[in-house]
């Protein structure tokens, strides 16, 4: 039992492993997913511009009015009283 040579399978089963011309496909079409990425990307959009008009809305704000942030040193191990 000899193995086949090429030209011979390829004659037989009209397979060639290098193919003379492209093989022609169709373009994929836009499906339930792709519109779905679409109607992601304009809510995302939409939620960014409402967020700058939010901010916005707030101006150029410093906290010069606010009262200072006092903290107390940490207490040393064992001294409870100091949370009470």
């Amino acid at each position: 039992m000899s193995l086949p040579n090429s030209t011979e399978f390829e004659q037989e089963s009209g397979f060639s492993p290098t193919p003379d011309v492209a093989p022609r496909t169709r373009k994929p079409r836009a499906d339930i997913y792709t519109a779905l990425l679409a109607i992601a990307l304009v809510a995302i959009i939409i939620a960014t511009v409402l967020l700058y008009l939010e901010a916005a809305d707030y101006g150029d704000q410093k906290t010069s009015g606010a009262p200072p942030v006092v903290s107390r040193p940490p207490a040393a191990a064992g001294d409870f009283e100091s949370f009470c």
